[in-house]
């Protein structure tokens, strides 16, 4: 099957920490009459198979709406976190530097920039990894950072190289970090 560019990607696993497993043909049905109703009056009307796609559908952290509503919303907040992960992995992100930029990519603040989703995540993985809690525990001085204003040599290499492999120019860069700068809680920010 042919990749479409204009879907969103499929969730390869889980993406809740208990990652369990419905699947919705192997459940059975009651089999009396009287039992089939005792279910629907107990559960809303759903049958045990709508009820289990349902719970597939929410263990894959898609919300509570099936798939068939076509909530532009949810997809849309699905590809910002799934483009962040991308890029923080990228730059070998730690677990918490991750959790810490999904809460906040997400959020209302860094959602109309006027920048490409993939210069919005790169800029907050900047903030993350030099103003970030882990951040502080050494010096500036003696590790190494990134800012497209520093010198090619005294960056992190591997920001100069993604931003190349993803074709950000340095003021685009410097101005999508202006304007996110005010925007960000103030432990991930110079302000």
């Amino acid at each position: 099957m042919e990749y479409d560019e204009n879907r969103p990607e499929p969730i390869p696993s889980p993406d809740t920490s208990n990652e369990t497993r419905f699947n919705a043909q192997e459940v059975t049905e009651p089999k009396t009459s009287q039992r089939q109703k005792a279910l629907l009056n107990n559960r809303n009307l759903r049958s045990r198979r709508q009820e289990y796609k349902l719970f597939e559908h929410m263990n894959r952290n898609l919300g509570l709406r099936p798939e068939t509503t076509g909530n532009t919303d949810l997809k849309r907040a699905m590809d910002r976190k799934q483009r962040f992960d991308a890029i923080a992995s990228r730059l070998e992100m730690t677990t918490y530097q991750r959790e810490t930029g999904r809460s906040i990519r997400n959020s209302q603040a860094l959602r109309n920039l006027g920048y490409s989703d993939e210069c919005v995540a790169f800029c907050l993985c900047v903030f993350i990894c030099r103003y970030g809690k882990y951040a502080h525990r050494t010096p500036e001085k003696d590790r190494e950072v990134y800012h497209p204003d520093r010198p090619e040599d005294k960056n992190d290499r591997r920001f100069t190289d993604l931003a190349a492999d993803l074709g950000l120019r340095e003021n685009l860069i410097r101005q999508c970090m202006g304007r996110m700068a005010h925007k960000l809680p103030r432990n991930l920010s110079w302000y």
